[in-house]
Formats: structure tokens, C-alpha cells, sequence
């Protein structure tokens, strides 16, 4: 199962990882995405988004496959630390999630202005 809610490639790409401060922030703007997630509040999701998955990826969209998660995978438990890592040369924040059925990780991709320029849930 793999649930690619938005895979724009993030702008001013490079090989080095962020200093610990920004991988800090970083990390923190994930978790707070998905405690959003958790309350419901998609609104506050998508300001955290950069103007290219604003524009492809609606609050209303966002609320319906996060919705529609439990049905695959059962009752929504709880959530682990976020972890930084470079992907393809961009900042990414993983988080494992754990339901009833399954784990799956979130994953956030940030473009250099630290804004969500990927969004995706992957199984673990």
C-alpha cells in the first residue's frame, strides 16, 4: 500500500544535511502537522505547505485520505519520534504510525523555505 497524497519536488536541492538546529525545526513542524492530522484540523495542515501542494492538495482532500486510513488499517494508535533524514537531497521528517492493522510511516519532504514541498504514507 503506498498513499502519495503529493510528490512535488522541492526547490534548491543539495547534499548536506541541515545543521541540527534547523533539523530540530523541521522535525518540529512534522510532529505539528500531524497533530493536526490527529485533531482534524487539515486547515492548519495546508498552511504549512508549500504553493505547489497548496494548489494540488486541499484541505478537503487531505481530510478525506486521512479518513479513509482508518478503513484500511484499522483504529489510529499513536505515533513514534520524528526522524531527519536527507532524501534524494532534500530535508525529509519520517514519522512511524501505528493503527490497529498496520504501521505506516508519514514522510515530509521540505524545499529550502522549510515548507512541505512532499506529503506522503508509506507502509513501513
Amino acid at each position: 500500500m503506498l498513499l502519495l497524497l503529493s510528490g512535488v519536488a522541492a526547490c534548491g536541492a543539495s547534499g548536506q544535511n541541515a545543521d541540527e538546529a534547523t533539523q530540530r525545526e523541521l522535525k518540529t513542524i512534522a510532529v505539528g502537522v500531524m497533530e493536526n492530522l490527529e485533531k482534524g484540523e487539515f486547515g492548519k495542515v495546508t498552511e504549512t505547505f508549500n504553493k505547489q501542494v497548496k494548489d494540488g492538495l486541499s484541505a478537503d482532500k487531505l481530510a478525506g485520505v486521512w479518513n479513509s486510513l482508518p478503513s484500511q488499517l484499522g483504529k489510529y494508535q499513536d505515533r513514534g519520534d520524528a526522524a531527519y533524514t536527507r532524501d534524494k537531497g532534500f530535508d525529509t521528517v519520517s514519522i512511524v504510525c501505528r493503527f490497529e492493522k498496520q504501521k505506516i510511516i508519514f514522510k515530509c519532504m521540505f524545499d529550502k523555505d522549510k515548507k512541505i514541498g512532499g506529503l506522503w504514507f508509506l507502509p513501513e
